[in-house]
């Protein structure tokens, strides 16, 4: 049967297909093009992909880094979040029960297992202070905790 219109080949996606479970309200896993300037994928280290029809970026978790490569158009991993799994053996394995179990979307399983402090707060900061004046240079009109503050320093220093 003759076509109207020409449909254009798809080619087959060039180097590595991974199966990736995307933290969103969707059962199944997604095939995404591993591109090699990231390195080689863990199963269970997250990334960042473009999602759905607006390219939304979404976190996902790496479940298969061999899958075999279809003749469908992909899209590729834009980002790696960790370098390395966050997933044991034994969490691996819970993850598989919990979404099994309860019917669970296997990245929303996987994404309630991850600690909500990893990789969202900067290390803490401290600040260091050096006395380098002598007291009578100091303001007279200090607040009882400033004084308080440079009495402990002071104290400190002895």
């Amino acid at each position: 049967m003759q076509q109207l219109f020409k449909q254009p080949e798809e080619a087959a996606p060039t180097g590595r297909v991974v199966g990736l479970a995307v933290a969103a309200n969707v059962y199944g896993t997604f095939d995404y093009l591993w591109p090699d300037a990231l390195g080689q994928p863990v199963r269970g280290q997250r990334v960042r992909v473009p999602f759905g029809r607006g390219n939304r970026k979404l976190t996902a978790v790496v479940v298969d880094t061999d899958r075999p490569a279809g003749r469908k158009k992909l899209k590729a991993v834009a980002e790696v979040v960790d370098p390395e799994s966050l997933f044991d053996d034994v969490l691996w394995q819970l993850g598989q029960w919990i979404t099994e179990y309860y019917l669970t979307p296997p990245g929303m399983a996987l994404a309630a297992m991850i600690p909500s402090a990893v990789g969202r707060h900067a290390p803490k900061m401290e600040t260091v202070v050096f006395l380098t004046s002598e007291p009578a240079d100091w303001p007279h009109r200090l607040g009882a905790l400033q004084k308080r503050v440079l009495d402990e320093l002071l104290e400190a220093c002895k």
